[in-house]
């Protein structure tokens, strides 16, 4: 199969595409045929050796994906071949085929296209871990997103919403706010041309920002 690779670190320019050879899945691990792949900033700050982890050379970028359950290994339950998945990884999604761990692995809701549901894992479950387990976000609070046009911003402004926050959404210009909006903000701010505290205390709202 053919993969992009990283053998050195520095930019994007550096990544070669190359044949590879395909794994299998070991126990609890499926293999999917790859259709789209996310990328993030993240993937930026790999292949220039400036991630939290540094993987081996040669690897593969890439942190999620969306595709087509080709293998399931032994032990897994709920998946099978031909199912329409998407998968967060440790890295190598920039590739025709990955192995993950079956925990990892969910599938894509009907009517969901292959490159939404590979741009789905990191910005949505960024916002879930930070608002459900961090921040333990409940009905009836309020949460400011800064920066709400961006992928977690907006992930963070429809995770908020389902929570049943109020949600309060920040941008630096009417397209980042119109963007917030249609994603479910209660309310937006417009940082270049108002103070964002001053305007918040204006706001109907519950208690303080979360």
């Amino acid at each position: 199969m053919k993969a992009v690779l990283c053998k050195e670190w520095g930019d994007p320019s550096n990544l070669v595409v190359q044949e590879i050879e395909s794994e299998s899945p070991a126990t609890g691990e499926v293999r999917i045929a790859v259709r789209a792949s996310g990328m993030n900033f993240a993937d930026a700050l790999l292949i220039a050796g400036q991630y939290q982890f540094k993987p081996s050379f040669p690897f593969s970028p890439g942190f999620e994906v969306a595709g087509v359950v080709a293998e399931v290994g032994a032990g897994v339950e709920g998946l099978e071949p031909g199912d329409r998945v998407m998968a967060a990884l440790p890295h190598g999604g920039f590739a025709e085929e990955v192995v993950a761990p079956s925990s990892n692995v969910l599938r894509i809701p009907e009517g969901m296209e292959f490159p939404d549901a590979a741009a789905f894992p990191l910005a949505y479950g960024t916002a879930h871990l930070a608002l459900v387990h961090r921040a333990q976000l409940r009905a009836g609070d309020v949460l400011l997103v800064h920066g709400a046009a961006g992928n977690v911003g907006r992930a963070a402004v429809e995770v908020g919403k389902r929570l049943g926050a109020t949600v309060i959404a920040t941008g630096g210009n009417e397209e980042s706010l119109r963007v917030a909006s249609e994603h479910g903000a209660d309310h937006t701010i417009d940082y270049e041309q108002e103070d964002v505290c001053d305007r918040w205390k204006s706001l109907p709202k519950a208690k303080e920002p979360t």
